[in-house]
């Protein structure tokens, strides 16, 4: 029946209205009795009523512990989520509040986007499973896609905060030792960006334009004259000895 709420959207009354006219002899007799003693006009309550008619205190609470317990672990996020809905009916008191039913499925998803998820300190559990999705996408993307794929996935509008891009891995033949501005790897993670003024690999601001020293980043000198550069043994000379001088 709900999978029909979800095909063709309905009001909460149009819902109880729906789900009620298929009830025959014990079941429709029951229904005009609850009338009689309350006016149920929405769709979360008509379940818990008719949970609290047709399913035994025994299965509620079986249903209430499996929600207690329910962790993702290897499953996708489209059954995690299926699961937790269908289960969390049983457990209302577990989450009576939208934030607590967001931390709770929070707390329960595979560590990897558990970890992307905490730091964003999402307020509703709407959000919570949108982003979940996300991460989910994203993870199989780096696991499994492209190289290309995957910097898409990573160059996008900072969707998982404190999260490091992957390195990038050079699989060229070429030597490394000429002349290139290209990006390379930055050893603490992400890609070095190529200067425009230098045509090198670096963080922060250049050099160049700072005047300072390329090997020990002070001002005063320059590369070439670098106090810390180890320099070649120089022969002593002797002095000249005056002409004329006594020679021992």
């Amino acid at each position: 029946m709900e999978k029909i709420f979800c095909a063709l959207p309905c009001t909460e009354r149009q819902k109880v209205t729906f789900a009620t006219f298929t009830f025959k002899d014990d079941a429709q007799e029951w229904w005009l009795l609850t009338l009689e003693k309350e006016d149920i006009v929405t769709w979360a309550r008509f379940i818990e009523v008719f949970y609290e008619k047709y399913f035994l205190d025994s299965l509620r609470e079986q249903k209430a512990s499996e929600f207690i317990h329910l962790r993702q672990g290897t499953i996708t996020m489209a059954e995690y989520e299926s699961k937790f809905t269908q289960l969390a009916r049983f457990a209302t008191y577990v989450i009576p509040t939208e934030a607590r039913k967001a931390r709770k499925f929070e707390a329960r998803l595979d560590p990897e986007i558990k970890n992307m998820l905490e730091v964003l300190k999402l307020p509703t559990y709407a959000a919570v499973v949108d982003r979940a999705y996300i991460a989910e996408k994203g993870i199989k993307a780096l696991r499994f896609g492209e190289p290309s794929q995957r910097k898409r996935f990573w160059e996008r509008d900072n969707r998982m905060p404190g999260v490091a891009p992957p390195k990038r891995i050079n699989t060229s033949t070429t030597s490394s030792t000429g002349p290139s501005n290209q990006s390379l790897a930055n050893p603490k993670g992400g890609i070095t960006p190529a200067c425009s003024t230098c045509g090198r690999t670096h963080w922060g601001p250049c050099r160049q334009d700072t005047g300072t020293c390329f090997r020990c980043g002070q001002v005063g000198h320059w590369l070439r004259n670098c106090p810390t550069l180890v320099r070649p043994f120089e022969p002593v000379r002797k002095p000249a000895v005056p002409e004329g001088a006594r020679k021992d």
